[in-house]
């Protein structure tokens, strides 16, 4: 999962000027990795990425949605006025946290139509079969086509690289120009048997 990470950074030209990305991932809770202003180039958030930790918790999935909404879109935090704002929610499970998977659900539907409300960009990457495509179109914005990825096993993941990474730069009707986009990409760590993680 981090190389599909990584190869989404790549794309991109980094700094305060340009693109911008946070990291946070979530399990129980959520723990950020980095903001959107912690590093000004490529490298470095190359290099950050290579230190996100594994986690083997439940899916708190409502609180990476508000944490990307009230934490990580904030001027403190390098946010920017006149950026789209995009989060790209990889998962491999359904919500979880709190316990009542109804009411965990009920949650995460309620903080994307939040961060909708906020203007944020939804997509999300489901990996495995937990997830439905249903569930996951009711998360992400709308069209599902370019906003919605699915795959079988972590090893998919390169196959929508290039679709992942093209659909998240193009916000609007009319996309802005790339160095003016915010990128936060807030993931469940996890570990399938059979995939390698480098």
């Amino acid at each position: 999962m981090l190389d599909f990470i990584k190869n989404i950074v790549r794309d991109y030209t980094i700094g305060p000027n340009n693109v911008r990305i946070g990291i946070a991932i979530f399990g129980n809770d959520v723990r950020p990795m980095f903001q959107l202003n912690s590093y000004s180039d490529r490298n470095q958030v190359l290099r950050a990425i290579d230190r996100i930790p594994f986690l083997d918790e439940t899916t708190n999935t409502p609180a990476a949605i508000r944490y990307m909404r009230n934490v990580m879109f904030t001027p403190q935090n390098g946010d920017r006025s006149f950026a789209p704002n995009s989060v790209i929610i990889i998962t491999d499970g359904v919500p979880r946290v709190p316990t009542d998977i109804n009411e965990a659900r009920r949650r995460t539907l309620e903080e994307a139509n939040l961060a909708r409300s906020q203007g944020i960009n939804l997509f999300t990457v489901g990996i495995g079969p937990e997830l439905t495509r249903d569930f996951l179109a009711q998360i992400a914005d709308q069209p599902t086509n370019t906003h919605v990825f699915q795959v079988d096993q972590i090893r998919q993941l390169e196959s929508i690289l290039n679709q992942v990474s093209a659909a998240a730069c193009s916000t609007s009707p009319t996309p802005p120009p790339r160095k003016f986009v915010h990128f936060s990409v807030s993931t469940e760590m996890f570990c399938e048997p059979d995939a390698s993680w480098y």
